[in-house]
């Protein structure tokens, strides 16, 4: 059901205060849970977005770091090149499965209660019941079109809206030296 988008902001500016004011990133926990309380969403299935919001991330930060190990390869140790490697598939594996959990649900709730299965009956219980609600949150991308606009805004944000400002203080600061 469709959320309004002042409950939506309100949640996302509640959410970055929380991560500005406490450790660990607390305000991460905080949009879920305060969108549970307001609508009729599952606090874990708000926690799904997130959990791909993060994983999107990642993957964008992977890649960036990709381009920039690819124009400096001569100047770097191998074992950075290697860990940068490591991190980079690390990076892509949340997002996989999100795409996987996306593409086949009941494939990968089979497998995840599956490996439950081995951990004490309350434990596997719980666990399924937030694998499912985890895929729940997801069901917010229902075509390749949202998926299509998550890939732009990401572009926008990890391309252009955080690299500007430093690009500008670098121009900025050539400009004043030379004055």
């Amino acid at each position: 059901e469709p959320i309004s988008q002042g409950l939506l902001f309100r949640a996302t500016a509640v959410g970055f205060m929380v991560v500005n004011l406490l450790p660990f990133r607390i305000g991460e926990l905080a949009r879920p849970w305060l969108l549970s309380r307001e609508t009729d969403i599952r606090g874990t299935a708000a926690l799904g977005t997130i959990v791909l919001e993060r994983a999107i991330d990642f993957t964008a930060l992977a890649v960036i770091g990709s381009f920039v190990m690819f124009a400096h390869q001569d100047t770097l140790p191998n074992w950075v090149r290697s860990a940068a490697l490591v991190f980079a598939t690390l990076s892509c594996i949340p997002l996989g499965l999100a795409v996987l959990l996306r593409r086949d649900e009941s494939a990968i709730l089979r497998v995840a209660k599956s490996v439950l299965g081995y951990a004490p009956s309350g434990v596997s219980e719980r666990g399924s019941y937030v694998v499912e609600q985890l895929s729940a949150g997801l069901n917010s991308l229902k075509s390749g079109r949202d998926g299509l606009w998550i890939l732009f805004y990401t572009v926008l944000i990890w391309a252009v809206v955080f690299p500007l400002p430093y690009t500008c203080l670098l121009y900025t600061s050539d400009a004043a030296d030379e004055y």
